[in-house]
């Protein structure tokens, strides 16, 4: 979630909500007191411009991303948050707020959400893959790659993007392709950027991006090659980590510890950070800040049993988006067991 309370508080129309998009606009106008139409450009000028942006955009969303999005919408306007300020939007929702596609209304100290009348029914004719161009589909497609690459590698070179998609299409793909889709969508996009040749998570500070381009740069490890199959199961901008039986079983062992779900999810997304997930020293410190109770030998020796399956079988980072297992299949590199201590 991101937090805009003054580029909300500034538009933030305040009278009953209506629904068509020129209505909302109109509405807008009258509250902020800026001056759209004029002689040159009449009121269905500016909603026909709003549809045509909309309809390129959205078409590129996958239709999990638009389900997510309406199903956010409907999130935030059931909660009916009592001031702006206190609004915080998921990532997709800003996107459309910052693009004037969503409109804020304030009735009675409610805040109402609205989407147009003209755009829901756009997304409704995109979810069923409506009158959509060809051209969106391929750039539905590329942002799911890229998505899924995001959430294999962190960081990579753009070369790698081409390769892959060069491996699974007919239609091949140039670098100069792939530069502009990602400096086209930068910005549209809540989890990677482009830079020097690079498609960089901002899930991780300076540091951690250094470290995975110099690997990158110097490492005989080749990056894990993807099917189409694995793109798919990973092409989500929202991911949070594979479900798999190992997943399932320290979850399980978790809840049996802590009595918090909220303090659960955080820690489970730290031993699952594709980054940092198996280095001891930051495990030690993730388990020690959540109260796990780490002076109890039993329940260590559990976690370290439960933790080791997981985490071997996790698709990392620093590995090229291979597993600790698979790096010891193709390079012969013994890695022991996982083991806490309190060393980084």
């Amino acid at each position: 979630m991101d937090f805009i309370s003054e580029t909300l508080a500034l538009r933030v129309i305040h009278s009953a909500p209506v629904y068509s998009l020129e209505e909302c606009i109109l509405s807008e106008q009258n509250s902020s007191g800026t001056r759209y139409t004029n002689d040159l450009h009449s009121l269905s000028d500016i909603a026909a411009k709003i549809l045509e942006d909309f309809i390129f955009k959205a078409s590129a969303y996958t239709s999990k991303a638009l389900n997510k999005i309406l199903d956010d919408l409907s999130a935030l306007n059931e909660r009916k948050m009592p001031a702006p300020e206190a609004a915080f939007l998921p990532y997709l929702i800003e996107t459309l707020y910052i693009d004037r596609f969503i409109y804020f209304y304030k009735q009675n100290d409610d805040i109402h959400i609205v989407l147009p009348n003209e755009l829901r029914l756009i997304y409704k004719n995109i979810k069923e893959e409506k009158g959509i161009s060809e051209k969106a589909l391929r750039t539905r497609e590329m942002r799911s790659y890229a998505a899924a690459l995001h959430n294999l590698y962190g960081v990579y070179k753009i070369g790698q993007y081409v390769e892959i998609w060069n491996r699974h299409h007919k239609e091949k793909m140039s670098i100069m392709d792939a530069e502009s889709f990602y400096y086209d969508y930068d910005g549209y996009n809540s989890i990677y950027y482009a830079e020097g040749g690079y498609i960089i998570s901002e899930w991780i500070g300076d540091d951690e991006v250094d470290y995975l381009i110099e690997r990158a740069e110097s490492s005989e490890i080749d990056y894990y090659m993807p099917t189409k199959s694995v793109i798919s199961a990973y092409a989500d901008e929202d991911w949070e980590y594979e479900k798999t039986e190992y997943s399932a079983q320290i979850q399980v062992f978790l809840k049996g510890i802590f009595s918090s779900n909220d303090l659960l999810d955080e820690l489970f997304m730290d031993l699952t950070n594709p980054f940092s997930a198996g280095i001891p020293g930051f495990i030690y410190n993730c388990l020690q800040e959540s109260g796990f109770p780490l002076e109890n030998k039993e329940l260590c020796l559990e976690f370290e049993k439960l933790y080791d399956n997981l985490f071997s079988n996790m698709r990392l980072w620093r590995y090229f988006g291979h597993t600790q297992c698979q790096i010891s299949l193709l390079y012969g590199q013994e890695n022991p067991p996982f083991r806490l201590n309190n060393e980084n």
